[in-house]
């Protein structure tokens, strides 16, 4: 028996303003024996504005469960799909993916069926909303069957004050994650090859990064993926389910050599934090002590579930990167006036640009990689464009949001890109091309005048850890949950803090074992960050973003996709054979 159901409701004297009203509905049928059915349901204000909602609609990942979709682009969808539905349906006899004219499938001995949808409506031209109970009308082909159809309007949605616009806490939230340890390795770039190359490839590598983090954004509005394990979800889509894990899986593991590399600056800081404090101790004893103080530091800012909560922490540790590079400026301009030394000649000793450029581009993977931290603030950026947009409508809010952050990302670059030329080039020039070492807080432990600059770096890395352990542990914690089938978001407390101290300790220890911290950069740059930052991205916007014919976009994809991948490749094993 087939039902069509042509329902309208009409809101009367609802008011919906800048807040927002969540509207549920409610089905229940008849008891079967058997339903093809195919709903439609028309929500229209005495405004005139009117959405046609069409159920059910395309189904995305998982297909049992439904999605309601609002076909107006002057509305804005937000879905709740209630997991014991599922049981209740039942595909097609010929198994073919259902679309937006198939009907679904209820199977006896179901007596009712409830699905419940909200929708999220926004107008601006009234104060703010009323909750009144709507009319109903609702009809049926056939009559004999009763429809039962319940709707209710729930409270307006509270949008959180922030402290500070959501660009603001998105621009220091980027900067600090790429930021954080990258600047002591960027010296000895400089070493490797003449500063114009090594110039050249920071402007490449800058630019590939944003645009890449840009493709992110680009998938998001078009999938509307809304889970927090967002890059997990998505590669399930688009690659599967074996290809999912691994990819989650290696992230895990290259926020792992982040977190390492922050360590490291703390290990190799630890003399001269009981120097300062004028305390007297072996190399070893310093480094126990130094990063037990760590530890304590910054367990209790890696349990925070929201990249947010972490803004005051992006806002020193920037400070403090800001100090270390005003500091060598300070130097140089210092040093100049005696005219101590001048940039390296280019006849310099280097390796060969086949060695260095790929080391180089690496390590420039590493300090401008933050695609961890992408989504998170573009959803805090959307919804702040949302609950402050004079203009309603998804797409014009997606348009604006969309906007914001590509000049986030931009300002992003451009900054670290200002801070490692300066830093990069003043330090050449106050120590020499031949004395520069992998960490050059090697060279700033003999200069008196940049006691506090490394207690600067010490701040910045301090802070910039948690940045990076945040989504490495959720990460981390969203694998254990899939491995248990839990369908809990969060672990319980105790085993949550429990796991959070294990990787903990284990960073730790590998940033005592780990030889120099340069070797990280070129690892976690060759392999990981090309991964995550660059393939991941391209290959999710080639496969899950259609497009009728070629593009620029599409050929930029391949291009800086083949030009990093196989840099990766070369710096990996050089880095491996001992070349590094």
């Amino acid at each position: 028996m087939y039902m069509w159901i042509q329902t309208t409701f009409d809101l009367g004297q609802l008011a919906l303003g800048h807040s927002s009203a969540i509207i549920s509905i409610k089905i229940s049928l008849p008891s079967p024996p058997f339903y093809l059915i195919r709903t439609q349901y028309r929500i229209k204000y005495r405004g005139g504005a009117e959405w046609l909602i069409r159920y059910p609609a395309q189904l995305q990942q998982t297909p049992w469960i439904p999605i309601f979709d609002v076909e107006d682009s002057s509305s804005h969808c937000e879905i709740f799909n209630p997991q014991e539905t599922a049981s209740s349906l039942t595909m097609p006899a010929n198994n073919e993916p259902l679309d937006e004219t198939t009907p679904f499938v209820i199977a006896s001995p179901i007596v009712h069926y409830s699905p419940t949808a909200a929708f999220l409506v926004k107008e601006s031209n009234v104060q703010r909303p009323c909750a009144v109970v709507p009319s109903i009308y609702s009809s049926a082909t056939t009559s004999r069957d009763h429809i039962g159809l319940d709707v209710r309007v729930a409270p307006p949605r509270v949008v959180p004050r922030r402290l500070a616009p959501a660009w603001l806490v998105a621009f220091f939230t980027l900067f600090m994650t790429a930021a954080g340890s990258s600047f002591m390795g960027i010296p000895f770039m400089f070493v490797l090859a003449p500063w114009p190359i090594v110039l050249g490839c920071m402007a490449f590598v800058a630019a590939a990064m944003a645009f890449a983090s840009d493709l992110l954004t680009i998938v998001y509005l078009r999938t509307r993926q809304n889970s927090f394990v967002f890059f997990h979800g998505l590669s399930r889509v688009a690659f599967g389910p074996l290809w999912a894990h691994a990819l989650h899986v290696l992230m895990v593991f290259a926020l792992c050599g982040s977190c390492v590399a922050s360590a490291k600056l703390v290990v190799d800081l630890s003399p001269a934090v009981l120097e300062l404090c004028h305390v007297t101790a072996s190399v070893a004893t310093a480094r126990m002590t130094v990063l037990t103080v760590f530890v304590v530091l910054v367990c209790p800012l890696n349990l925070v579930k929201n990249i947010s909560s972490l803004a005051l922490a992006n806002y020193l540790g920037a400070l403090a990167t800001v100090c270390l590079v005003l500091a060598v400026v300070y130097r140089a301009v210092e040093r100049s006036s005696m005219n101590a030394s001048s940039l390296p000649p280019d006849s310099l000793a280097m390796p060969t640009l086949y060695v260095a450029v790929p080391q180089i581009l690496s390590t420039f993977n590493y300090a401008f990689s933050s695609v961890w931290n992408i989504l998170p603030s573009f959803r805090a950026i959307h919804d702040d464009v949302s609950s402050h947009a004079t203009l309603s409508g998804a797409a014009f809010v997606d348009a604006q949001a969309h906007s914001v952050m590509t000049r986030v990302l931009c300002a992003k670059v451009m900054a670290l890109a200002t801070m490692y030329a300066t830093f990069g080039l003043l330090a050449i020039q106050l120590y020499g091309a031949t004395h520069i070492q992998g960490d050059v807080l090697l060279n700033l432990s003999n200069d008196a005048l940049m006691t506090l600059p490394r207690m600067a770096v010490l701040v910045a890395a301090i802070f910039a850890f948690p940045v990076l352990f945040q989504p490495m542990f959720l990460m981390a914690e969203a694998i254990a949950l899939q491995t248990c089938k839990s369908s809990a978001p969060h672990l319980p407390a105790v085993p949550r803090t429990l796991l959070s101290f294990v990787f903990l300790v284990a960073i730790v220890i590998v940033s005592v074992v780990v030889p120099g911290i340069q070797s990280v950069f070129a690892v976690c740059g060759g392999v990981f960050v090309t991964i995550n930052s660059y393939l991941f991205p391209i290959a999710l916007y080639l496969s899950l973003v259609r497009e009728p014919h070629w593009t620029l976009r599409r050929v930029l994809c391949y291009v800086v996709g083949i030009v990093i991948a196989t840099s990766g490749i070369v710096a990996t094993l050089h880095v491996i054979q001992g070349h590094a």
